[in-house]
């Protein structure tokens, strides 16, 4: 990809928006890791940790690469056309909720009276 960029030809803005979401992500897991193994035990630990913390996080990112990709790929996409509503669902959707309502103002009085 590196190799892409620096002939001239920039990558589709999926594919960089996963890498700035790689680099986001290898970055806090080795500082996780490093903080996680300073207050643990020492910098041996910490080095260790930083580099599983590094590792495990761009690992995670090369296999979920496609499915990351084709998110931003369908948020990007224009959106298809709708085909026009009647209103039909709307109003059962306002049916139901006032027989909801009637329901709930029977069964659940705001007053012990009634």
């Amino acid at each position: 990809m590196a190799l892409r960029t620096l002939l001239g030809m920039t990558p589709p803005l999926p594919i960089r928006m996963h890498l700035m979401i790689t680099c986001l992500m290898v970055t806090f897991g080795t500082l996780a890791g490093a903080t996680l193994g300073l207050v643990a035990s020492g910098q041996r630990l910490a080095l260790v940790l930083a580099g599983a913390g590094g590792l495990g996080a761009g690992i995670w990112a090369l296999l979920s690469r496609r499915q990351i990709v084709g998110f931003f790929q369908a948020l990007l996409r224009p959106a298809r056309e709708v085909a026009p509503v009647d209103g039909r669902a709307e109003g059962l959707a306002d049916i139901v909720l006032a027989s909801l309502s009637m329901y709930q103002a029977a069964m659940c009085p705001l007053t012990p009276s009634g």
